[in-house]
């Protein structure tokens, strides 16, 4: 629906009354559209303002204990029509930016209505999740144990479901040979060790270390021959 602000903002007056029934079946809500019916659109529009109060069921699943709900919902909206945006300090969420002096009301109540949604639709505020969904007296607490003995599944099926619900990360492709030699080809090269020349028997043995020709370090004999 495209509401025509060409007189508004020429300077007329008069207000502009507004009662539609707009239709958002598509408006995607995770993963369905919790608007199945209507959604009845009221208000009117005038100087530079747009007043507007949105009535609604919102049909949907609670996302604890999974059980479907209908809750009547309201929503109130206060905006100022703007043709121009001077600075970003305009760009308001009370600010509407109206371009051709024709505002798409569709467009706008569909972004408000996605930020007016809770993250979580609950039943109620106090639901128990699971408990909830077996209609459990007490709740699933130390009496019962855990979710799986409350729902009556055995050790067998709790733990395929645990195993279904944990997924291993697994690589998305088989590793060739030669990526695979090309990464083992840094892991195991050798470097060749640093040797130099004792100054007793002139061979050749590693620095810092006893000779293994003929036991001396730093001009003493700190091992015999035999010994070594």
């Amino acid at each position: 629906m495209k509401l025509d602000l060409k007189a508004l903002f020429g300077g007329d007056t008069q207000r502009i009354a507004i009662e539609e029934q707009l239709d958002f079946h598509d408006l995607q809500y995770g993963s369905y559209c919790p608007l199945r019916q209507p959604v009845r659109v009221t208000g009117q529009a005038y100087a530079s303002y747009l007043d507007l109060d949105l009535s609604f069921v919102f049909d949907g699943v609670c996302a604890r204990c999974a059980e479907p709900i209908q809750k009547p919902m309201s929503l109130s909206l206060h905006k100022i029509l703007v043709e121009d945006l001077q600075t970003r300090e305009d760009a308001d969420d009370e600010y509407v930016l109206v371009q051709d002096s024709a505002l798409d009301l569709s467009d706008l109540l569909r972004e408000e209505l996605l930020l007016f949604f809770p993250t979580k639709m609950l039943c109620k505020p106090d639901c128990k999740g699971l408990c909830c969904t077996l209609r459990l007296p007490k709740g699933c607490g130390s009496q019962i144990g855990s979710p799986f003995a409350a729902a009556g599944l055995s050790d067998y099926f709790a733990s395929r479901i645990i195993k279904e619900a944990i997924q291993m990360a697994v690589p998305k492709r088989k590793t060739s040979k030669a990526r695979k030699n090309k990464r083992r080809s840094s892991v195991w090269k050798l470097n060749a060790p640093t040797l130099v020349k004792c100054p007793n028997c002139a061979g050749y043995t590693v620095p810092h270390k006893v000779c293994a020709n003929c036991g001396y370090y730093n001009g003493k004999a700190v091992v015999s021959k035999d010994e070594a």
